[in-house]
């Protein structure tokens, strides 16, 4: 999982390759992140996820939470 309310951006050389995987700019408390609770809040906060690479998920899922994500084709 990777949180970050600055923005995320995958540059068009970035691989992911794993089981599964989130990416959010959105807000998670500390409580939530230890207990390993997924809530995400404040949509108004974060900034954008920008996908230029390739991202894989082997057995499970990609999430990108943000409220705006860009995706290459």
């Amino acid at each position: 999982m990777l949180v970050n309310p600055s923005g995320i951006t995958f540059g068009a050389n970035a691989v992911v390759d794993t089981a599964a995987f989130t990416a959010s700019t959105l807000e998670m408390t500390t409580a939530d992140a230890k207990a390993g609770r997924l809530r995400f809040d404040n949509p108004g906060f974060g900034m954008d996820i920008s996908v230029q690479g390739r991202l894989t998920a082997r057995s499970g899922d990609i999430v990108l939470l943000a409220p705006a994500i860009s995706i290459a084709q």
